[in-house]
C-alpha cells in the first residue's frame, strides 16, 4: 500500500553541529519535526504527543530517527555511521548508498543527490523488514533567508512528553 505524505521542509545552516531543519507535514495534517542541533523532535498534534531525542541518542540505537537528520549532518559524521557507495548517475543525478555500519531499524538509504546544489533531493530508506519508504523534494528554494524563528519548537501546554 502506497502511503503519500507531503509538506514544507526548511534547512538552515548555522555552523559546524548547529544545522537546524523542519518538516511541517499537510499530509499528515498537524505532524511536525525539528532538528535542531543535536535535538530532535517530532510532534503528532492529533495524539498531542512529543517524542524529543537527540541525534546521538538515535544513530546509537539504530532508532528510526536517525535516518530523519541524517542528510542534514556533516560528512565525517556520515562517514562515521555509514559505509557510503557511489553506484553511478541516475536521472541526472549522484545515486549514493548508504549502509548502516551499526546495528539500525533501517537496512539502506539510498540517496539521489542534485550535482548542483549537491543536495539530496530523493531517498529511499529500506527498512529492516524490506519495506522502503521514498522522499522526494520538489520546487527546492535555496538561500531564502530562512529565520531563526522558524526552528522554534513550539509544543502546546497539554503536550504529552516522550523522551528517548
Amino acid at each position: 500500500r502506497l502511503e503519500k505524505y507531503s509538506g514544507e521542509v526548511f534547512f538552515k545552516h548555522v555552523a559546524k553541529g548547529n544545522d537546524k531543519f523542519k518538516v511541517v507535514y499537510s499530509v499528515p495534517k498537524g505532524q511536525t519535526v525539528w532538528v535542531v542541533g543535536e535535538a530532535i523532535t517530532l510532534y503528532q498534534a492529533e495524539i498531542r504527543q512529543a517524542i524529543i531525542t537527540t541525534r546521538s541518542a538515535a544513530a546509537s540505537k539504530g532508532d528510526e530517527f536517525a535516518f530523519i537528520a541524517t542528510p542534514y549532518t556533516s560528512v565525517p559524521d556520515l562517514k562515521r555511521q555509514y559505509n557510503i557507495v557511489y553506484v553511478g548517475d541516475d536521472q541526472g543525478m549522484a545515486k549514493l548508498d548508504l549502509t548502516p555500519k551499526a546495528k539500525s531499524s533501517i537496512k539502506k538509504l539510498t540517496w539521489w543527490v542534485d550535482q548542483t546544489t549537491w543536495l539530496p533531493v530523493k531517498s529511499t530508506v529500506l527498512e529492516s523488514n524490506g519495506a522502503p519508504t521514498t522522499f522526494i523534494l520538489t520546487e527546492v528554494k535555496k538561500n531564502q533567508g530562512v529565520s531563526d524563528s522558524t526552528f522554534k519548537v513550539d509544543l502546546p501546554k497539554d503536550t504529552k512528553i516522550i523522551r528517548r
